[in-house]
């Protein structure tokens, strides 16, 4: 039986959210438990809601109490002062004291999970940070590993590197790529491109034994020339937001023209191509970001998650998220 805690607290949508994608997660999985870092009352009143809805096994459910929230509006640092009794920092405690936890999700502040990962829980031998890595569709099917996506904003050219070398075991052990390619993401394809840090970093990456590809361009996300892209933050989550933003407006798009449409083989066209969308680009319900370097396993769900990401990010913990059943290379 497998344990995973699980922070109430963070998501815009609210706790309710978070709360039901534990009830879908413990349906579809009969082997975990959940523990739910929060307020308990609301908590235990959140589940009994739910219970109309939901045939949710008591036995399977456990709840620790952490009536306290971080905000997006708080300092990262607040987490290791004055971040006691906090839904994100006492499920970090948690998962670092109690050998039968393995793995956490919040969908809460990035920086706060950030600093909270590398005080709290611990990296593992070696490194000063850990990692932020989104997967990706890419147009053949398969995905790719983007590092960092959100978490590190300022980075310096060896960092990249780190990121990089993690990214690179991560989907070699875990997606059973046998040789990886790393690329660099800049402004152009040639080595000469790219700013201070991307310039430094590439003389890096060409001198480490892993499969440099060199520099990519945005559009390497969908061709899938490589299997990691390396970044900082600042630039990661601005491609990964792109990213879901474009799917977003494409899907509303083929609404409007199905709405206005009469012609029912146009109609089953337009719905196969929107379903094809949302199968890859819908995020909601793919999971989250993996922080690679820490000690223990901790999925970082989008802010916008709904119940399905929750849901997802959990089974993701589990290996049994479908997006991320890559075929072995």
């Amino acid at each position: 039986m497998k344990k995973i805690i699980v922070d109430l607290y963070g998501a815009d949508k609210g706790a309710s959210e978070a709360a039901e994608g534990v009830a879908k997660a413990l349906m579809c999985e009969k082997d975990i438990t959940i523990i739910v870092s929060g307020d308990e009352a609301e908590a235990k009143q959140l589940f009994e809601s739910l219970g109309n809805k939901y045939s949710i096994d008591s036995e399977r459910l456990e709840f620790l109490h952490a009536p306290r929230k971080i905000t997006n509006d708080d300092s990262p640092v607040t987490i290791v002062k004055g971040g006691e009794g906090t839904s994100m920092a006492e499920a970090l405690r948690a998962l670092k004291t109690r050998e039968d936890l393995c793995g956490m999700v919040s969908c809460g502040s990035t920086g706060a999970l950030l600093v909270g990962s590398i005080f709290i829980l611990g990296l593992k031998e070696g490194l000063k940070k850990p990692s932020l890595a989104s997967l990706l569709p890419t147009s053949d099917g398969k995905f790719i590993c983007l590092a960092d996506c959100g978490s590190n904003m300022d980075c310096k050219p060896d960092e990249l590197v780190t990121f990089a070398k993690l990214a690179s075991n991560h989907m070699r052990e875990v997606y059973n790529v046998k040789d990886p390619a790393v690329a660099l993401l800049s402004v152009g394809r040639e080595n000469h491109k790219g700013n201070l840090l991307t310039k430094d970093a590439f003389e890096l990456l060409s001198k480490e034994n892993i499969n440099f590809v060199g520099n990519v361009e945005p559009d390497a996300l969908y061709t899938g020339e490589a299997d990691v892209i390396v970044s900082d933050g600042f630039a990661g989550n601005i491609l990964l937001k792109n990213t879901e933003m474009t799917g977003n407006n494409i899907l509303g798009r083929i609404e409007k023209l199905t709405s206005c449409e009469t012609d029912e083989h146009t109609k089953e066209v337009l719905a196969k191509i929107k379903e094809e969308i949302i199968r890859t680009h819908e995020f909601n319900s793919k999971g989250g970001a993996i922080f690679l370097g820490t000690k223990k396993v901790i999925v970082k769900g989008h802010g916008a998650a709904s119940s399905d990401t929750v849901c997802s990010c959990i089974l993701q913990i589990l290996g049994k998220n479908q997006f991320f059943a890559r075929e072995s290379q």
